[in-house]
């Protein structure tokens, strides 16, 4: 996630220091990805016609910060010149051209292009390929499925054992091994996002396991961060309908779709996760709403937008 990325290299400038740009993306070289375990580094220079000439304007080294993941995340310093001092060699000014090198290992730095700089405090998405492109799964579908609202029980009626949705099936377009842990990110609106435990690969399909269930009256996402694809899920208890609203009509579904009548995924019946709904998730239900035992009064409730 970009945001992230603001404290990756301070700035140091001879000039008035200005807002920084951040180029950042997937690194593929001669049909494989560079990852968070490569060693490797992205470099910038200006002034700078032929080899890399250090100190440069910046440079990342790969895995060195953990919100950009299997991408790397380089920051180009940047600086005005409007008080009339000289520009320092280790930073850039708007109108200029930066070059950018690949280095691996400790060797000689590969030139890869030229990038404009036209802007200040720019974050641009900029993919670096080197050879034959690399070609990355897209996402197809997910178990819970996108936008699913959990309205179970977020505990035992005494408070104890939390409960929740806490892990995730994606399924790709190809083959899941190219990818891991780094390729994704979690974050929350109306509570707090869990960690990403482990991402397990099997055929097309990674099993993302969260360190903790997801909050309750909160939505969650994860992000699969070479597309940018986002998969929400919310959780609000007694929201059988699956709507952002919890209330006593959610009661009416929930006894319809025990009977046959519009029926409802068990994320929207199982009130009391036995694994199998019936008659006593009414209750459990009337409990959630009604905020019996532990539970929080969750009538009236709603999701955040």
């Amino acid at each position: 996630m970009i945001v992230g990325f603001a404290g990756i290299v301070a700035s140091a400038a001879g000039g008035i220091p200005e807002p920084d740009v951040v180029l950042y993306g997937n690194v593929c070289v001669n049909g494989q990805r560079v990852l968070s375990t490569s060693d490797v580094t992205i470099l910038a220079c200006v002034n700078c016609p032929g080899a890399f000439v250090a100190p440069g304007i910046g440079s990342y080294k790969m895995g060195s910060s953990l919100p950009a993941g299997n991408q790397y995340a380089l920051r180009l310093r940047i600086e005005s010149l409007a008080d009339g001092s000289t520009q320092s060699a280790n930073a850039a000014v708007v109108g200029q051209t930066a070059r950018i090198f690949l280095r691996q290992g400790a060797g000689t730095p590969t030139f890869i292009r030229a990038y404009p700089i036209n802007n200040r405090g720019v974050f641009e998405r900029s993919d670096i390929t080197i050879g034959t492109a690399c070609v990355l799964p897209n996402t197809v579908s997910s178990t819970p499925v996108n936008n699913s609202i959990d309205a179970r029980q977020p505990s035992n009626p005494d408070g104890s054992e939390p409960m929740g949705i806490d892990s995730i099936a994606i399924t790709f377009s190809g083959a899941a091994n190219v990818l891991n842990a780094a390729d994704f990110s979690v974050g929350a609106v109306g509570g707090s996002a869990p960690a990403i435990e482990s991402a397990i690969a099997n055929g097309s399909v990674m099993t993302i396991q969260l360190a903790q269930p997801i909050s309750p009256g909160a939505w969650t996402t994860i992000r699969y961060r070479p597309t940018g694809m986002d998969i929400r899920l919310g959780f609000l208890p007694a929201d059988t309908s699956g709507d952002g609203y919890s209330g006593p009509l959610d009661l009416v579904g929930l006894v319809n779709s025990l009977n046959g009548v519009s029926p409802r995924p068990i994320h929207s019946t199982d009130m009391d996760r036995s694994g199998v709904p019936n008659a006593q998730d009414v209750r459990r239900a009337v409990d959630l709403l009604m905020g019996k035992d532990a539970y929080d009064v969750w009538n009236g409730r709603t999701l955040p937008q």
